[in-house]
């Protein structure tokens, strides 16, 4: 069987701008639960989508706050404060740790709250790239 995809079915990967800019983008919201009675009246196709987007929500995974992500979000944000007005000897941050610990997925976090914050007081401009 043969599928052909459109543009816009693609996923493009978190280091292109176009993915990035999906991620920035997304949002995570979980579907409205429907009150038991209403929940045994739903019919069969309408039971399926509802269970559909269940379960489309719950393989987003949602990020949870751990002690490794709010470190590296408040060191960060730190370093992007301080880095503000430099124009040489920057502060960096240097994020290690053994592997399944959430130093990938605590920059992403970071990168992306950053972008958004920026977005909504207007200093991020449409077409800029963030770089890490």
């Amino acid at each position: 069987m043969t599928h052909f995809f459109e543009p816009g079915d693609v996923d493009h990967p978190l280091t292109s701008k176009e993915g990035w800019a999906a991620f920035v983008a997304e949002s995570t919201t979980p579907p409205a639960v429907p009150p038991p009675a209403a929940l045994q009246r739903l019919n069969e196709a309408e039971r399926t989508a509802y269970d559909q987007a269940r379960e489309d929500y719950h393989a987003q995974l949602v990020i949870v706050s751990t002690p490794t992500i709010r470190h590296v979000a408040a060191t960060g944000r730190k370093r992007i404060l301080l880095n503000r007005h430099q124009h040489s000897a920057r502060r960096g941050l240097i994020v290690s740790g053994p592997a399944g610990t959430g130093k990938t997925t605590a920059i992403t976090q970071l990168g992306k709250n950053f972008e958004q914050l920026g977005q909504q007081r207007g200093e991020v401009l449409p077409d800029s790239l963030p770089v890490v």
